[in-house]
């Protein structure tokens, strides 16, 4: 996820829990992550689900996504998957719904995982509030009649200003200089950097902290690991983002 604008990175940022981690082929140098890797990554910070890249507009696909998905899953961790949106109506809306469902079965996610549409491109801002939502809903409904739940990433800018986003639905994405405190609190997650270093792994990664159980098939997402292993939102210097 997370196509944001940095301007400046004042050192890796460990504040807000760590409870999900979003992975695609542009990670660790293109090859998906180990089951081990996986297992280091809910033991040593938290990680309770993973949301995979499975998708993007009406042919793309993700080479990584198949062996991330069952990597993850031999971890114990709740898996999920996104889609890159490229649509700008319904009708494109849908023909990547079917898209995204049919990458998503053939990739292993299981029924009744959160596929989520990742809506940030050119192709939303460049309509009205009233087409993306039309088109989000039409996104939606055709990954829920596959037996999937849905969910909508945007960036926090974007929240009921280019699309709606209610209380008890999305992940939003929001980098603020200092994470002093927690944000987006009434959405299902919050993506607070994507700088990220883990021990063990390649690059930067996107880490997000969950406010309820809807990435961890609402089950209790402390089943994995307890949220009293993991740091809690602190004072701390993250990516600073112009979004």
């Amino acid at each position: 996820v997370a196509f944001l604008v940095v301007i400046g990175i004042g050192g890796t940022a460990h504040a807000a829990r760590t409870d999900m981690l979003d992975v695609s082929d542009y990670n660790n140098n293109g090859h998906a992550l180990t089951t081990q890797q996986f297992v280091n990554l809910r033991n040593n910070y938290g990680i309770k689900a993973i949301t995979v890249k499975i998708s993007e507009g009406q042919t793309w696909n993700a080479s990584t996504a198949k062996a991330n998905i069952s990597d993850a899953q031999q971890a114990g961790l709740y898996t999920n998957g996104y889609h890159f949106a490229r649509y700008n109506s319904v009708a494109t809306a849908q023909a990547e719904a079917r898209h995204a469902v049919q990458q998503a079965q053939v990739d292993g996610l299981g029924i009744g995982s959160v596929i989520v549409t990742d809506a940030e491109s050119s192709a939303q801002s460049g309509v009205s509030k009233a087409t993306n939502d039309k088109a989000n809903q039409a996104f939606s409904q055709i990954i829920q009649q596959a037996g999937y739940r849905c969910d909508i990433y945007t960036m926090g800018s974007w929240v009921n200003a280019k699309m709606t986003v209610a209380n008890g639905s999305g992940w939003i994405a929001y980098y603020p200089y200092h994470v002093t405190t927690d944000r987006y609190t009434s959405n299902h997650a919050w993506q607070f950097s994507s700088t990220m270093t883990f021990a063990g792994l390649s690059g930067r990664y996107d880490v997000s902290q969950l406010y309820d159980n809807y990435y961890t098939a609402n089950t209790d997402k402390n089943a994995v690991i307890s949220n009293s292993q993991t740091t809690h939102v602190t004072t701390q210097t993250a990516a600073k983002s112009n979004k």
